[in-house]
């Protein structure tokens, strides 16, 4: 009986001591080095094959900041302490020495990352979604597709979003014709062109007046269209924004996916 408990214990330190491992980023063999410890015992306690000395238990709870029961107690079910890497801890640290206005900027820069990861992810996601739609319909084409960034004025140039995703789009007078499709954000142009709507987009030299097309100031990328010298928003809550030198055009949308 006594030799059962033992293997227990050794199996739900191995789990807790394991899941610290996880959250602090490091290999194995790192911290046992860092603790003096042989990385081949220090692996046994890590698979659960043997339990290790009090001693050496409060050492590798005194390295990851937490109590000794939380490595030896079962915390099944139970919320357990995060701990951080170094270098979460420095930037932290970093972000403490601030004054107000540099972690105002920090925050800032950080809810603009946050934004545009968690856009790359809802695009993947919309890529997978559209191709499982498309999957039956024949015949189709693939065109390169740059998310939902259209109009939405979002904090990254077009040269910096990922170029490596694709969609099957049905292969229509419009698709064939079109160089990439974008994904249309906001309600700047509404009635015509809705949130979540795919337009399908033509490079061109030249855009005329009434033309719609995809265009980049700065780091926004619009969906508008041409005025004489400005670019017009269909919904008349939205102010022309002036077509000058700093506007890049990037093509002229010719059409819009029907899913």
């Amino acid at each position: 009986m006594e030799n059962k408990n033992v293997n227990e214990d050794a199996r739900i330190f191995a789990k807790n001591l394991n899941y610290y491992i996880n959250q602090s980023g490091k290999q194995q063999k790192e911290i046992a080095l860092a603790l003096k410890f042989a990385p081949t015992t220090f692996n046994t306690w890590c698979t659960g094959k043997i339990m290790p000395r009090m001693g050496k238990v409060q050492a590798i709870a005194d390295y990851f900041g937490i109590q000794k029961s939380d490595l030896v107690e079962d915390k099944t079910g139970v919320s357990r302490k995060k701990i951080y890497s170094d270098a979460e801890k420095e930037l932290l640290n970093d972000f403490r020495s601030l004054d107000t206005k540099g972690q105002e900027t920090v925050l800032y820069i950080m809810q603009n990352e946050k934004k545009r990861c968690e856009q790359i992810v809802e695009m993947k996601n919309e890529i997978n979604e559209l191709q499982e739609q498309t999957k039956e319909k024949v015949p189709t084409r693939t065109l390169a597709y740059y998310g939902r960034i259209a109009a939405a004025g979002i904090s990254f140039g077009f040269d910096d979003i990922i170029q490596n995703n694709t969609i099957e789009v049905p292969l229509t007078r419009e698709s064939e014709y079109a160089d990439f499709a974008i994904g249309v954000s906001g309600d700047s142009m509404l009635p015509t062109y809705e949130n979540g709507d795919i337009v399908l987009v033509k490079k061109v030299d030249h855009l005329n007046i009434g033309d719609v097309g995809i265009f980049q100031k700065d780091n926004g990328i619009y969906i508008k269209e041409v005025g004489e010298n400005e670019l017009i928003s269909h919904n008349t809550s939205y102010k022309p924004i002036p077509n000058n030198s700093d506007i890049k055009r990037m093509g002229k949308v010719i059409g819009k996916i029907q899913i």
